[in-house]
Formats: structure tokens, C-alpha cells, sequence
């Protein structure tokens, strides 16, 4: 589901009616291309992807440090898992303080902690179904890199149009403020 549409778009350069009849399906399908190239860029999913089944071992699609998963890539935007298992037992999540949960996802810092114990070292030993994205927790992209597809979408369309000093020119690319917005967004993995 896009969460930016060629209205936005078309708000954001100030276009005319007509031109938005005209140029309606252009901007949309930019918006698609726009996206999947960006996320391409970054590493990261901007739109939610359910994963099912994927497999986590130490390098692979992760790092395990004793009792802490640390996700890479575009695994590292995981908000939400619907089942998790190690070495073929299904985990259970903590809930909350008093629960006997067996791990807990920090998306703060993408990571799943084991709880009472380490991380299987064997090969392929975690199995994660869950839901990923630059999403916050009502499943819309953050407003800041929503505005900036929003612009990068208005300069590829060659529909934006500005001023300076009296004459009229289209503008060629994209603001440094959101050029610096993408690369902080841009997957650096640390660990």
C-alpha cells in the first residue's frame, strides 16, 4: 500500500487541476519506482514486508552475542514478530515484567534478547515470521522521509515549477536538507 499518493505530490508542487488530470499516472507510477529505488539506496524498507520463515544464524541476516540477536539489514527495521523458533521449539515472547517469556524484541536498538539463557550457535538455528519497515507504531512511514519521497517524486515528474527573481525554472534536483535526511536513514550495520 503506498502511503504517498500523486495528491501529495501534487499539493506539495502547487499544481494546477488540469495538469494533475494529465499528469495523474505518471506521478503515480513515479511514486512506485521512487520508493523501490530509494529503499534500494538505503537498505532499508520503507513500506512494511511480512517475512515468513526467514533464517538467522551468527552472519547471517544477523550477529549473536550470547544472548543478544543483533538484526542486519533490512532486518533491522523488524517491528513485529508474529513466531519465533530456535532450533525447531517455538519462543515465547515477554509481555510484560511478572511474564515467563522467552525473548523480547528492542527495536530501539534491533535486537532480540533471549531471556533465561544464549542464542542457539548451531546453523540456522533461528527461524522469524514477523512484519518490517520504516513504520511507525499506526503503520505510517515517518513524516520527514514521507515528505522527503514526496520531493524526490516532485523533481523526477519534471512537474515542479519555482521562481527566482521573476523567472520561472524547473527544478532539477532534490534539497540538501533532504539529501542529508536519506543518507541518515542509509543502513550502516556497527556491530
Amino acid at each position: 500500500m503506498a502511503q504517498i499518493t500523486n495528491a501529495d505530490v501534487f499539493e506539495f508542487m502547487g499544481t494546477a487541476s488540469d495538469i494533475q488530470t494529465q499528469h495523474g499516472t505518471l506521478v503515480t507510477n513515479l511514486i512506485a519506482r521512487t520508493i523501490t529505488e530509494v529503499e534500494q539506496t538505503i537498505g532499508r524498507k520503507i513500506e512494511d514486508e511480512t517475512i515468513t520463515d526467514e533464517l538467522f544464524e551468527d552472519g547471517r541476516n544477523c550477529i549473536i552475542l550470547d544472548d543478544l540477536l543483533f538484526l542486519k539489514g533490512k532486518y533491522r527495521d523488524l517491528h513485529t514478530i508474529t513466531s519465533l523458533a530456535e532450533d525447531g521449539t517455538v519462543l515465547t515472547p515477554v509481555s510484560d515484567s511478572n511474564d515467563s517469556g522467552e525473548y523480547y524484541l528492542n527495536i530501539g536498538i534491533g535486537a532480540i534478547k533471549r531471556v533465561y539463557g544464549n542464542w542457539s550457535p548451531v546453523h540456522n538455528a533461528v527461524k522469524i515470521s514477523g512484519t518490517l519497515g520504516l513504520t511507525d507504531s499506526t503503520g505510517f512511514t515517518n513524516f520527514a522521509l514521507k515528505q522527503a519521497l514526496i520531493e524526490i517524486v516532485a523533481v523526477k515528474s519534471g512537474l515542479w515549477t519555482s521562481y527566482y527573481k521573476g523567472e520561472e525554472f524547473t527544478v532539477k534536483d532534490i534539497t540538501d536538507p533532504t539529501k542529508r535526511l536519506l543518507e541518515s536513514y542509509t543502513l550502516k550495520d556497527t556491530i
